[in-house]
């Protein structure tokens, strides 16, 4: 982090600015880390959605009402990251996953975002 004086900080503010910024820096990083999960939660129930929608005749009922009832879990665990942090379930972009590879290779998906 660099702070310069453009007119009006004395070097104590600066080193005061610099300390804040440093004993921050941490719940900063934390905060990033949600927001990037919440991003992520929300492509991958997107995608997964889009998938199940354009290919359901191709999945069977069983692995739909998996993939819906993990949807809605992760959905309701992104609405509360910002209190309980990075805490989504990895089964929905598994299951979704297992949607793109029922439509088959041919389909041109590569699996869901998130996934590895």
């Amino acid at each position: 982090i660099k702070i310069q004086s453009s007119g009006g900080l004395s070097d104590a503010d600066i080193e005061r600015m610099v300390r804040e910024a440093e004993a921050n820096a941490g719940a900063d990083a934390e905060r990033k880390a949600v927001v990037e999960a919440r991003n992520e939660a929300d492509s991958v129930c997107y995608s997964t959605e889009k998938t199940l929608t354009e290919h359901k005749d191709k999945v069977p009922q069983a692995d739909v009402d998996a993939i819906n009832a993990d949807i809605a879990a992760v959905k309701e665990v992104r609405g509360d990251a910002g209190h309980r942090g990075r805490g989504a379930s990895p089964a929905a972009p598994v299951r979704g996953m297992d949607a793109d590879n029922a439509v088959g290779p041919g389909s041109g998906r590569g699996g869901c975002p998130g996934t590895g």
